[in-house]
């Protein structure tokens, strides 16, 4: 897990908050299926988003 400058391993049951307008990243590293839940308050909006070119890479999600 990225969050601004820190870099630091994330597990399962793991919660991470992340302070508005903070660039952050999710990497999976692992052999499983990741899942990952996410609430937003205020609601998400794509246009507060910006893909860093990382959507295209093997098992990335596309938005």
């Amino acid at each position: 897990m990225r969050l601004g400058d820190a870099v630091f391993a994330a597990a399962a049951g793991d919660t991470v908050w992340i302070p508005p307008e903070t660039p952050h990243r999710l990497e999976h590293t692992g052999g499983k299926a990741l899942k990952v839940w996410c609430c937003c308050a205020p609601p998400y909006s794509r246009a507060d988003t910006e893909i860093d070119g990382a959507a295209s890479a093997p098992g990335a999600i596309s938005t």
